[in-house]
Formats: C-alpha cells, structure tokens, sequence
C-alpha cells in the first residue's frame, strides 16, 4: 500500500486554511480501519477525497453527485497503461476525476523507468506532498466541480423552465 508519508504535516496546514474564499476543514482517515456505516458516511460529508492510487479511490463512489476525488499517482506510475484509468472510468458519471503526478522528488524511489521494476517500486512507493502542491490542486479541483456543479443547476432549471413552456429550445 501506498501512504502519503507527511500526511499529518498536511493536515495542519491544510484545517483551516482558505481557498478561493472557502474555509477548508480537512481529515485523515484510514477508511479500511473504519466501520462501513462511518466511512460511507464521512465521504458523503467530503465535497473532495484525496487518495494515494489505490484500492481506497474506488470508495469515492459513496460520495454525492458532483462532488471531486483527487487520486495521487507517483512519477513513472502514470505510464502504467490503460488500466490505470479503471477509477476515472467508474467515477466520471457520477463525480470528477482528477489525477496528480507527484514530483519526482516525492520519495519514491526508481520512478520514470521503463521496466517492470520500475514500474513496481513507483507503484508501491510511499510518498511526499507539499503543502501548496496540494492546495493548487484543491483549488484547481474546486473551481472546476463549483462550475460543473452550476451548469447542472442551470440545466435543471432549464429543464424545468422547458418543461413548463416558459423556454424554448435554441437548437436544431
């Protein structure tokens, strides 16, 4: 398993802090330590889910509609093939996907190589993210799902309005 090795440094940046005007109230959690009921309840509550590639991204499907996972991929690793897109796959319909390299000198070792060995250790390795890092990506990640979010509302409303006859369609 792979483990983001400075997560409690992380955490203190990070609860607390704010982005785009947002107050961030962030969490550490290892969801196969908790009880099913607890975890699908946290991610319910999470309006983003960061997770090192692994088999904890796939329980991002417990989270409400339009909501953000940021899956953390090692450097050499995202040249794994198609396989590695399985979670982006799953989630997309439902909620956004978003992939991380992080740099190189996260403390990984044997990453960007092409062989098998290579590809293992990137795979397994453990790792490091800075702070700011992070918060780009969050924020990145929270500008794109705010606006994703308000063209769903818009196009309900639209909906809605069509429904009603108050809106005729502009389209072929």
């Amino acid at each position: 398993r792979r483990h983001l090795v400075n997560v409690d440094e992380l955490m203190l940046s990070c609860d607390g802090s704010r982005l785009a005007g947002v107050m961030l109230r962030c969490e550490a959690m290892s969801l196969g330590k908790l009880e099913l009921a607890v975890m699908i309840a946290a991610l319910r509550a999470a309006d983003v889910f960061v997770s090192m590639h692994g088999g904890d991204v796939i329980n991002a499907l417990h989270m409400r509609p339009g909501r953000a996972v940021l899956e953390l991929v090692n450097p050499g690793f995202q040249k794994a093939g198609g396989w590695l897109n399985q979670y982006s796959q799953l989630l997309t319909p439902v909620i956004r996907h978003e992939r991380l390299v992080l740099p190189a000198s996260s403390g990984g070792k044997g990453q960007g190589g092409k062989n098998q060995r290579s590809l293992h250790r990137a795979w397994n390795a453990n790792a490091t993210l800075a702070w700011p890092l992070l918060a780009e990506a969050i924020a990145g990640v929270m500008n794109r799902t705010e606006r994703s979010v308000k063209l769903a509302a818009d196009r309900q409303r639209d909906a809605a309005l069509l429904a009603k006859g108050a809106l005729k369609r502009l389209c072929c």
